[in-house]
């Protein structure tokens, strides 16, 4: 088989890779590809490498690192047709990706980021291969259309049920470690009694944020990983964090260490399932890892590994091994003699290649549509109410209710929204360019946009902003929750959210433009809408259960004051969905066209953000990456986080 395997990187990964290696960026694409894999991110090229050594043809591309692609497209195709816009952007990395598929003409696409590109993308795909595959291992948005995958691979055991039950062919597949780390680690000094190296505070691991903090607290396990800026002020684990660990960095870390914590997601729902597991034991660390239902399946439990239950026992544990180095170190040959047997990326590639081919045979004997083709129509589930309320008032008319009812394709991209941005100074922030968003021209236009964005969330194909937003409301753990949301343009948030959480949400919306409040009643007559300023709100002392703004602050100069407001009319909950942030520096102001109309705009320092949370008193409870956005002037790109904040008093 021939297979082409689509990859993404971590975005804080790739900006400190080019910043640490100057130069690299305007190297030629076969340089750049090795330096990068010899990093040994994630599943680096270990994929690819063993499917070769297998009898196959495999190439790796790593589609969000802009640098790697900008050389292979000089490379290989100079003169691409690129869309316009800027690079980077997710319509370049599609357009940049088909042309690397039409080069390469796989039997096989292999997607290791099942939602990164929507499914019409993905479809597309099968104009250069017959079968497109993939694989996860994380949480997941289940209202994505997966029946564009032909067969998808997962390490957990609950999501092959899952996908089989959406008819969606699925297969086992665990994770794994590559033996050639051990080579380009070479002789390591053990010199490290303990370590945690991983995420450090994420929503996904709030049942096992106990043992952490215990663990820190007894002293002696240091800790290296990303998101320690949420960690609690009190958190015993900030006075033994020693910064982030990546790649070959993060194995060194963990081949220095006599034993190494490890702890899953809630997202595993009790399995064994995440790559410390195996880089652990992989470099000869004794492995402490949290019991699960099936550990006994990979590993002997106290003899190859050390299982614990619970913050106590884990401390109890791991002072027990350090104390007994005999034990500790047989443990820990024994673990990596089992990994080493049964558990490399070869043996897993093994099973993989027997699937695929397997998929691939039955697909080219398969007569008419492919399944999970968007050309193939299955059988169409009745409209909800929403969706036929979206078609009685949508000005496409018939064409809204054949996209609705029949249309598998995405909507036509809508022209850009945001362009010409200069930075400039605080003090050149006037009253024209902060009253920017309350010129008549711009609700016409926005609603253009976002009625293409409804058919598309109508149809099946949720966009990531939309996505978020109801998952952070999930975050809350509000029943019935009373919803206020300050900028709330025409109050479109209201339906994606009643949609999206499938019951009517309590709202009540607020802008001070009083065109798009005007829009926003001829739409939804029904809705509680009014004009106000997010710095100086007309209702009481907690008013809501969640107040929530969208892409609010970031156009609002006296945000300080925007951010008491939201904390002084909430009960419990704020949501700061679509805030754009930077991991270096200050908060620094822009001017923008938006819709053509100048306005201003803020990028928030990540840690003065953080503080300021803080200081009005909030409490970052989840932190939700959307996406990062090429600026000018941001050297390494700007992310757009939603951040869920609950009131500390």
């Amino acid at each position: 088989m021939k297979v082409t395997i689509l990859d993404t990187y971590y975005p804080a990964f790739l900006d400190g890779f080019y910043s640490r290696n100057q130069g690299l960026a305007e190297a030629g694409y076969q340089e750049q590809c090795a330096a990068l894999m010899g990093m040994c991110f994630g599943t680096s090229d270990y994929y690819s490498s063993n499917l070769r050594m297998l009898g196959h043809e495999a190439d790796d591309f790593v589609v969000n690192c802009e640098p790697l692609q900008r050389a292979w497209l000089h490379a290989n195709a100079p003169n691409a047709t690129l869309p316009p816009g800027k690079a980077g952007a997710k319509a370049w990395q599609m357009a940049v990706f088909r042309e690397q598929v039409k080069q390469s003409n796989p039997d096989v696409v292999y997607v290791q980021d099942l939602t990164y590109f929507d499914a019409p993308f993905l479809d597309s795909l099968r104009e250069f291969a017959p079968l497109v595959c993939g694989q996860t291992a994380y949480a997941l948005d289940w209202g994505f259309n997966f029946s564009v995958f032909d067969r998808i691979f997962t390490s957990f055991p609950h999501y092959v049920e899952r996908f089989n039950s959406l008819g969606v062919p699925s297969s086992y597949l665990r994770i794994a470690f590559e033996p050639r780390i051990l080579e380009r680690l070479g002789e390591v000094r053990r010199d490290l009694n303990a370590v945690f190296v991983g995420g450090l505070v994420s929503p996904i691991y709030p049942s096992t944020m106990p043992a952490l903090e215990a663990a820190a607290l007894d002293g002696r396990v240091e800790f290296w990983g990303y998101g320690s800026e949420f960690l609690k002020r009190e958190s015993a684990i900030r006075a033994h964090y020693h910064g982030e660990a990546w790649g070959l960095d993060a194995y060194r870390i963990l081949a220095r260490s006599r034993v190494a914590l490890n702890r899953h997601g809630d997202v595993a729902e009790g399995y064994s399932n995440n790559m410390r597991l195996y880089e652990a034991t992989g470099v000869g660390s004794c492995l402490v890892t949290d019991s699960r239902i099936d550990l006994d399946r990979f590993f002997d439990v106290g003899k190859e590994v050390v299982a614990y239950n619970g913050a106590a026992d884990c401390v109890e544990k791991i002072n027990y091994l350090l104390d007994h180095e005999e034990e500790r170190a047989a443990i820990a040959a024994a673990g990596q003699r089992r990994t080493l047997e049964e558990h490399t990326y070869h043996h897993r590639m093994q099973e993989l290649a027997e699937s695929l081919e397997a998929t691939l045979t039955s697909a080219r004997s398969r007569s008419g549509p492919r399944r999970g083709s968007m050309d193939y129509k299955p059988a169409q589930a009745p409209l909800s109410q929403r969706a036929k309320n979206f078609i009685r008032r949508s000005p496409a008319g018939p064409l809204a209710v054949w996209i609705l009812k029949n249309a598998r394709t995405r909507a036509g991209a809508a022209a850009p929204v945001s362009g010409n941005y200069h930075l400039i100074d605080k003090a050149q922030v006037d009253e024209a360019l902060a009253a920017g968003w309350q010129e008549a021209a711009i609700p016409a236009k926005q609603r253009e946009l976002v009625d293409q964005e409804l058919r598309r969330m109508y149809q099946g194909d949720v966009i990531p902003v939309y996505r978020v937003a109801a998952e952070a409301v999930m975050q809350t753990g509000c029943e019935d929750p009373f919803i206020v949301e300050i900028g709330c343009a025409s109050g479109y948030y209201h339906e994606v959210l009643s949609h999206l959480l499938d019951k009517p949400v309590r709202y009540l919306g607020l802008d001070y433009s009083v065109a798009l409040i005007e829009q926003g009643r001829s739409i939804y007559p029904d809705l509680d809408l009014m004009v106000a300023d997010a710095t100086d709100l007309p209702l009481p002392d907690s008013h809501c259960d969640i107040l929530f703004s969208a892409a609010l602050l970031m156009h609002v100069p006296e945000y300080e004051k925007a951010l008491g407001e939201s904390v002084r009319v909430s009960r419990q909950w704020c949501i700061f969905h679509r805030t754009p942030v930077t991991a270096s520096g200050d908060t620094r102001y822009m001017t923008k066209d938006a819709y053509g109309v100048p306005v201003v705009e803020l990028v928030f320092g990540e840690q003065e953000l953080a503080d300021l949370f803080q200081r009005v008193g909030l409490e970052v409870v989840r932190t939700i990456r959307i996406d990062r956005q090429i600026i000018p002037g941001f050297d390494h790109g700007v992310e757009m986080m939603t951040y869920v904040c609950r009131k500390n008093t």
